[in-house]
């Protein structure tokens, strides 16, 4: 008998203990719904900086949205793919961004694929950018 009972005092034990989980499962979906909502803002924000910068209409912005989810979704198949090497995914990524700037292309106006192919304004991000590892190199080591 006294074994009975220590498996009832175990068992409502731990009852309590599950009971106080259910805020921290809660909170997780809560946590999980909130990151598949900023991927969503995220492809929002961009088609928005594209409409603002390039005047899209309607019809273009919801072309746009399908291309760039269309992006997310094929990069996320090449960086699940545990077969590819890490050089081949990046080469391959290189590619479906080339790939998803012509297809945004293809949407545009002329005047809109003049605003799209210009080149980056210079600053300091650009000069980042040109600057060679090497001269990177010398500037850090002078610090």
């Amino acid at each position: 008998m006294p074994i009975l009972l220590l498996l009832v005092v175990v068992a409502s034990a731990a009852l309590p203990v599950r009971i106080e989980a259910a805020p921290q499962v809660a909170r997780d979906a809560t946590t999980r719904a909130a990151h598949r909502h900023v991927k969503r803002s995220g492809l929002e924000r961009r088609i928005a900086l594209l409409t603002k910068a390039l005047d899209l209409d309607a019809n273009q912005q919801t072309a746009a949205r399908k291309v760039l989810i269309d992006q997310r979704e094929q990069a996320l198949q090449i960086w699940s793919d545990a077969s590819l090497a890490s050089a081949s995914r990046i080469a391959q990524t290189k590619a479906l961004s080339r790939q998803t700037a012509d297809r945004i292309r293809a949407l545009l106006s002329p005047e809109q694929r003049k605003k799209y192919d210009a080149p980056p304004q210079d600053g300091p991000a650009q000069a980042v950018a040109n600057a060679h590892v090497e001269d990177w190199m010398k500037s850090e080591t002078a610090r």
